[in-house]
């Protein structure tokens, strides 16, 4: 399952001239951290840095506290940080409230910072195939914490004509680890591996039972990262294993931003709905959709997950056609895909209908940020 982070955008406006918006997003290059190792790079003249440091607050359990400090650049006249609505903002250092949501800055303190407590529960309402009993997305236990990194927005006024970078930073108070979008908060082990120019960091938590190899997994992933010829490789993948024993999850496995993602502890490697290759695909997805092709992300994670799966050996070729064949089923093939108020029955992820996956690799009209190319040749349906 890949889901959609809403993201504040953050937007600066030029003295002396009109007003510029940034692509949709943060913008910037993001920098994760670990065990609050993170050391902050020298300031340059032509930036904004904001870091922002997690921390689970035991005491509250199903809440995270949440410090986003900010280094400006001297041509930084005037900052506005934009705090999401559901958050407590419990302590400032050179930010006013303007509103509920929106923090202004004095203009005076070099090194500003807004401290807020939000919750950390996120539910699912998701059907399809990799949807379980259970509603969560991220949630914390009185142990550790599964968390979306808090969205903030920011809007400033500079002077000077070049736009300064906005560069995104994350650290963790404590034991955890942080991604770009979603972080883990408690004891935990790190397992790496690299693999045709990409490190996965396989995060376990001590409260984890992890079902597949922590070989296994990365064999897997390894040989998906070389055969999978369909988008750019992200430099390193984050990798966590959710603990299933006291939560009840609402998919399988989910992946958020770039090259995050999670999946149960639980979740065996010898399926053709194997999770973990799934959400891998999700990664390697960077094409914009409509509301006429967004069937494209689950139907082709789907489809590669599967077949990825089969030329790794984890299940013969019988197990990998029922995939395909669940989506030449009724209501499924009736579902017109663009239509996505007619998907019943998960038809976005069994109907792979035109997906160039089942056509032998014929490439889309779809537009793509990453370079298109063929996938799984050699096995006709």
């Amino acid at each position: 399952m890949r889901s959609h982070v809403a993201v504040l955008t953050a937007v600066f406006l030029v003295v002396g001239s009109a007003g510029v918006p940034l692509a949709a997003g943060m913008p910037g290059d993001a920098v994760a951290a670990t065990d609050s190792t993170l050391t902050s790079a020298q300031l340059t003249d032509d930036e904004i840095r904001m870091t922002t440091t997690l921390n689970r607050t035991p005491d509250r359990t199903g809440e995270i506290t949440a410090t986003v400090s900010f280094r400006f650049s001297e041509r930084v006249t005037e900052f506005t940080a934009l705090i999401p609505e559901r958050a407590t903002v419990v302590e400032t250092d050179g930010f006013s409230r303007i509103n509920g949501t929106h923090y202004e800055w004095d203009e005076r303190t070099d090194q500003s910072s807004v401290t807020f407590r939000v919750g950390a529960d996120r539910l699912s309402d998701d059907e399809g195939p990799l949807a379980e009993d259970g509603r969560y997305l991220f949630t914390e236990t009185e142990e550790w914490a599964l968390v979306q990194i808090p969205s903030i927005g920011s809007r400033w006024l500079q002077t000077g004509d070049r736009e300064l970078d906005f560069v995104r930073e994350t650290a963790v108070d404590g034991p955890g680890v942080a991604g770009d979008r979603m972080a883990f908060l408690g004891p935990h082990e790190i397992e790496t591996h690299t693999a045709h120019g990409q490190t996965f960091r396989l995060v376990i938590p001590e409260a984890a039972d992890l079902e597949a190899g922590v070989d296994d997994v990365f064999d897997s992933l390894s040989r998906a990262s070389d055969r999978l010829r369909v988008g750019d490789r992200d430099s390193e993948v984050l990798v966590i294993a959710a603990p299933t024993d006291s939560v009840s999850w609402g998919v399988r496995g989910l992946q958020v931003g770039d090259s995050d993602m999670w999946v149960q502890d639980s979740e065996e490697l010898d399926l053709a709905t194997n999770v973990w290759l799934h959400e891998y695909v999700h990664t390697r997805q960077a094409f914009r959709t409509t509301d006429e092709t967004r069937w494209l992300l689950e139907a082709t994670g789907t489809y590669y997950g599967a077949s990825l799966a089969l030329e790794g050996g984890h299940v013969e070729f019988d197990r990998f056609r029922r995939v395909p064949d669940r989506g030449e089923e009724s209501p499924q093939s009736t579902a017109v895909l663009s239509q996505p108020d007619s998907w019943e029955n998960n038809a976005n992820y069994l109907n792979q209908g035109e997906s160039p996956a089942v056509h032998g690799g014929r490439e889309s009209d779809t537009p793509r940020h990453k370079p298109r190319s063929t996938l799984i040749q050699g096995y006709p349906l």
